[in-house]
């Protein structure tokens, strides 16, 4: 941890709290060391390390609970039973995948990365299906992944790329 804050320059406030994925780096690295050459692609939600440390509504942390898909104040209430997570830092990700030997190739909203293709499945899934119902059940829970300000504006998708050594 000592060596993660020196390389990041990590300095905290008096009292403010941070989450570090340390097993986030090893992940990278080894996925990478998998490749001979092709894409990590990686999905989440998370933020860029100076919106995570620096904005006053971060400063105690981003950890959070979540109990039947609601979410829950107190993260101890229910062990076991709640969903626990944080926010992932995608400036260490991007950076763990260059000491890995990955190039990042695009870096962007889920919503923005899909969105057109989604909106072209739809097209044709609208031509081809004739019971309205389903459709409309179709078109109801597809729109969030695509739709701005929708489920999938919250995530983000990073894509890496590992060429073939010489």
């Amino acid at each position: 941890m000592a060596e993660y804050c020196r390389r990041t320059g990590m300095q905290l406030s008096e009292g403010q709290v941070a989450e570090v994925n340390l097993e986030a780096e090893k992940f990278v690295s080894r996925a990478a060391a998998l490749l001979d050459r092709g894409y990590l692609v990686t999905v989440d939600y998370g933020s860029e390390r100076d919106e995570l440390w620096g904005r006053p509504d971060r400063r105690l942390g981003t950890l959070r609970a979540f109990y039947r898909h609601q979410m829950v104040d107190d993260v101890l209430a229910r062990p076991g039973e709640q969903d626990l997570t944080t926010t992932i830092d995608w400036t260490q990700i991007q950076k763990a995948g260059a000491r890995a030997g990955l190039r990042t190739l695009r870096f962007e909203r889920l919503d923005q990365f899909i969105g057109a293709s989604v909106g072209a499945i739809m097209g044709r899934m609208m031509r081809e299906k004739h019971d309205s119902v389903e459709m409309l059940r179709f078109t109801t829970s597809a729109r969030e992944m695509f739709l701005p300000n929708g489920l999938a504006s919250y995530f983000h998708v990073l894509v890496q790329e590992k060429l073939a050594q010489p």
